[in-house]
């Protein structure tokens, strides 16, 4: 069985929220992600709860500002669910 880690990586960067896969199958990295409550695979896709990425991030004004900045950039291009509980990132499967 193959342990997968979930750990954020460049917070600062709002122009660019993926899921980095590194020599991990799907369904690993979907049972890790979901454990972990950093959200869900879906496809060619990660649903990724904004709240656990907040936690993981920077608690200045500056950085809430870029995060929230990307919540809304994510939000108009319907990268979102809903009720915004979720937040859309692509999968990069190295």
């Amino acid at each position: 069985m193959t342990t997968a880690v979930v750990e954020l990586f460049e917070t600062a960067n709002f122009r660019d929220l993926h899921v980095r896969l590194v020599g991990i199958d799907d369904n690993a990295a979907a049972d890790s992600l979901r454990a972990s409550g950093f959200g869900e695979l879906d496809g060619d896709h990660a649903w990724l709860d904004p709240a656990a990425l907040q936690a993981g991030g920077d608690d200045t004004s500056e950085w809430r500002a870029g995060f929230a900045a990307m919540l809304d950039f994510a939000a108009k291009r319907g990268w979102t669910n809903e009720d915004s509980t979720r937040v859309r990132a692509h999968l990069v499967r190295s």
